[in-house]
Order: C-alpha cells, then sequence, then structure tokens
C-alpha cells in the first residue's frame, strides 16, 4: 500500500511542461512503466502487462469523402468487429 502512495505522489508532483525520462515501476510488480504510456496516459500506474483494461482494435471510417473519424472495437464483440471492418473496407 505505501508503494501505491509513494507512486501516487511521484505522478502528482510529476512537472506536466514535457515528457519525463524518470521511470515509475508498476504497482503490481517491479515492472518500469514506459515514458511514452506515462506521456500518453497520465496518472497510470500498471504497466501494458498488468493492465486488466481490455485491448481494443481501431478502425478508421470514411463515410464521406470530406469527413473520417475513429472507432474503437473490442475484438471479443465479433459481429461489431465484422461491421466495422466491413465499413473500413468499403472506404478503400
Amino acid at each position: 500500500m505505501d508503494n501505491l502512495i509513494g507512486q501516487s505522489n511521484q505522478l502528482a508532483q510529476k512537472d506536466m511542461s514535457g515528457p519525463s525520462t524518470k521511470m515509475v515501476n508498476c504497482i503490481h510488480g517491479s515492472n518500469p512503466i514506459p515514458s511514452e504510456r506515462l506521456e500518453a496516459l497520465p496518472g497510470v500506474v500498471e504497466c501494458v502487462k498488468c493492465s486488466t483494461t481490455p485491448k481494443m482494435k481501431g478502425f478508421m471510417v470514411y463515410p464521406h469523402k470530406t469527413g473520417s473519424f475513429c472507432i474503437a472495437v473490442d475484438p471479443r464483440n465479433k459481429e461489431l468487429l465484422r461491421q466495422a471492418n466491413r465499413a473500413n473496407r468499403r472506404a478503400r
């Protein structure tokens, strides 16, 4: 518990003016959290290996030639994944 509080304090005191080269360790193990992950997700305390967040798959959808958007799909949802693949292929 002290480790979790210590890492939370480290993240709270982090200077947000630029990327940090300081490594922070995962709260579940001693795996270092890459600085890129810390920069992309400020406040993260788990490494990718220990994270319980399900992985997502992203697709660009082009409903019109002048507009597009990105959708994130849970790969466990086979029907939604099929529809997203179809929409993505149609745009090419």
